[in-house]
């Protein structure tokens, strides 16, 4: 699978900076804004939602937030 949408930036090919506004993609959460907060044990990455909520490890994409508004999910092509 591909991405279409080329601002997702899938986390297995870049870590973003540590505590810089994103906005980040989970399949079973969907886009959520919040930041990257480093790694946690071995490569399993932590992210902090803006209202409390984190993931580690499950994040699959990411994007800076730029101003713009919520991002549409990653798009795949097969």
């Amino acid at each position: 699978m591909t991405i279409l949408k080329s601002k997702w930036i899938k986390i297995e090919d870049e870590t973003p900076d540590v505590d810089r506004p994103l906005w980040y993609f989970f399949d079973m959460v969907g886009v959520h804004k919040g930041v990257f907060r480093g790694l946690y044990e071995a490569h399993m990455h932590v992210f902090i939602g803006h209202h409390g909520g984190w993931l580690t490890g499950d994040v699959t994409h990411w994007q800076y937030d730029e101003g713009q508004g919520k991002p549409d999910e990653p798009v795949y092509s097969k």
